[in-house]
C-alpha cells in the first residue's frame, strides 16, 4: 500500500508542479512525460527504503495508531526534505514559485496519502483483532504453572513454563509476546531482566500489580488489556538502531582497508613469536544471549587456559612477550571488526563475555541479562571507565557502567566513548 500510495501522490504533484508552468496542458501530456515514469518507478523504492529504516514495517500489526502517526509524520518530512534538495532543485516550476511552496506541497500530498492508507488499514486490522479474527502467540511464564492462566485477550497461548525451568537461550522464543505472571517480588527481579533481555523480538509483558513492585525503571505502556504492562525490549527506536549500525559498517570497513598493512605485519609477528595459528578464535555471548564466535590476535600461548578458563590480568604469564604489546595498545582487537561487519557485534557496546563468566554473573545478579538488549561492543563504556576485569568482583564493578549505557544508550553517547576510546589507546592502558 505504500508502493501504491507513493506512486499516487508522485503523480499528483508532478502534475500539480507541470500546470505551474502550464497552467493549460492536457493530461495526456502530462502523462507521455518520461520524467513522470522515472519518477513513478524510482521515489517508490526510495519511500520504501525510508520506512524500512524508520522500522515501520517491523511487528506493524503491534504498533499503535499514535506510533503509526509519529513515524509517517518524521519519515515524510525528510523524504520530502530529499525530494526538494534532489528531485525538484533542477524543476523549471521553481522560477515560479518558492523552494518553500514546493517542499510543502510535495509533504502535505505524501504525508496525506500515507497517513491516510496507514489509519485506515491499521483501524481494520484493530478491528480484526477484536472480534479473534487476528491474534498473537504468547509464551506465558508462571512462578505456579498448575495456577490456571489469566485470560490474555487478543493472543493465542503457545506454551506454560515455569520461572524454575526458565534459563538463557530458553526454546520456543518464536512468539510474539511473553508474558511473566507472578506475585512474588523476588521472582519477578530474577525473571524479568532476563526475559527482557533474551526476548529475541517478542514483546514482554508483566502483570500490572506485580509490574508495580519493580525495582528497576523500565519505561512501558499498558497493552493488550489493563491487567498487563508491556516493558521496552531495546533502549533505541529502530531508526536510531538502523544508524548505528550503518556508521558500524562503515567505520569498520574503512578501519580494515586502512589498517590492513598494519593487521599483516601483525599477523607475521604473531606467527614468529610462538608456535601456534596467528588468528585467535572464542566462544562469547551476543544479543539475547545468543554465542557467537569473537576474533582476535592470539596474545597468548596456545595451551593457555589448560587449567581451565582464567580471565586476564597485569603480567600475565600466560602472555607472549609481542601479545603483551599488542594488549597494551589493544591491537590485538582489530579483528572484531570483522565481527562487526558480520553483525555479531557493534563499535560500542557492553563487552561480551564468555557462557562460564555470565552465568556466575546471573546467579549473582540477574540484571547482568538486561546487557544482552544490545549488541556486544569492541569498546564500552565499561572499557573505559573501569578497563578489563581480572576477577568477578572487578566484573561487576564494570557491569555497573554497562547497564548504565544501556539505560542512557544514544548515538552521540556512542561517539562520546569513541572519542574516549582514542584518548584511552593512546595512552597504553590496555591489559
Amino acid at each position: 500500500m505504500d508502493w501504491v500510495t507513493a506512486i499516487i501522490s508522485w503523480f499528483l504533484f508532478f502534475s500539480y508542479r507541470k500546470r505551474v508552468e502550464e497552467p493549460d496542458i492536457t493530461l495526456e501530456k502530462i502523462i507521455g512525460d518520461e520524467r513522470l515514469l522515472i519518477g513513478l518507478i524510482v521515489i517508490p523504492i526510495v519511500w520504501t527504503i525510508l520506512w524500512a529504516f524508520f522500522g515501520l514495517y517491523k511487528r506493524v500489526l503491534q504498533k499503535s495508531r499514535l506510533q503509526v502517526v509519529y513515524l509517517s509524520v518524521g519519515g515524510t518530512f525528510f523524504g520530502a526534505l530529499g525530494l526538494l534538495f534532489t528531485v525538484i532543485r533542477d524543476d523549471s516550476a521553481l522560477s515560479l514559485i518558492t523552494y518553500l511552496r514546493s517542499f510543502v506541497v510535495v509533504l502535505l500530498i505524501h504525508l496525506c496519502g500515507f497517513l491516510i492508507v496507514r489509519i485506515l488499514l491499521l483501524s481494520f486490522f484493530k478491528f480484526q483483532l477484536s472480534r479473534g479474527h487476528i491474534n498473537f502467540s504468547s509464551m506465558v511464564i508462571k512462578e505456579d504453572v498448575i495456577e490456571s492462566v489469566s485470560p490474555l485477550r487478543f493472543t493465542r497461548l503457545e506454551s506454560i513454563v515455569s520461572t524454575s525451568g526458565l534459563q538463557r537461550n530458553t526454546k520456543n522464543r518464536d512468539v510474539d509476546s511473553l508474558v511473566l505472571v507472578a506475585q512474588d517480588t523476588k521472582i519477578i527481579n530474577e525473571v524479568t531482566p532476563l526475559l527482557v533481555g533474551t526476548s529475541m523480538g517478542s514483546d514482554v509483558f508483566v502483570e500490572e500489580s506485580a509490574f508495580q513492585l519493580l525495582e528497576y525503571n523500565y519505561k512501558g505502556t499498558p497493552r493488550l488489556n489493563d491487567e498487563y504492562v508491556s516493558l521496552q525490549t531495546h533502549p533505541l527506536w529502530a531508526w536510531q538502531q538502523n544508524s548505528k549500525r550503518c556508521i558500524d559498517v562503515f567505520v569498520s570497513t574503512i578501519a580494515l582497508v586502512l589498517l590492513s598493512p598494519l593487521l599483516i605485519w601483525l599477523y607475521l609477528k604473531v606467527k614468529k613469536s610462538s608456535p601456534g595459528p596467528a588468528f585467535f578464535k572464542q566462544e562469547r555471548l551476543g544479543k539475547h544471549g545468543i554465542p557467537f564466535s569473537i576474533f582476535k590476535l592470539r596474545s597468548m600461548y596456545i595451551d593457555a587456559e589448560k587449567d581451565g578458563p582464567a580471565l586476564a590480568k597485569d603480567e600475565d604469564e600466560r602472555c607472549t612477550s609481542f601479545g603483551k604489546w599488542m594488549r597494551t595498545w589493544r591491537l590485538d582487537e582489530l579483528p572484531q571488526f570483522w565481527n562487526v561487519i558480520k553483525g555479531d557485534m557493534s563499535l560500542v557496546g557492553p563487552r561480551p563475555e564468555r557462557a562460564y563468566y555470565a552465568d556466575q554473573l546471573l546467579k549473582h545478579n540477574s540484571k547482568y541479562a538486561l546487557l544482552w538488549q544490545v549488541k556486544p561492543g569492541i569498546t564500552s563504556w565499561g572499557q573505559i571507565k573501569f578497563g578489563y576485569a581480572s576477577d568477578l568482583t572487578e566484573m561487576f564493578k564494570r557491569f555497573r557502567y554497562d547497564l548504565l549505557y544501556v539505560e542512557r544508550m544514544s548515538i552521540l553517547l556512542d561517539f562520546r566513548i569513541l572519542y574516549y576510546t582514542v584518548l584511552v589507546l593512546l595512552q597504553g592502558k590496555g591489559r
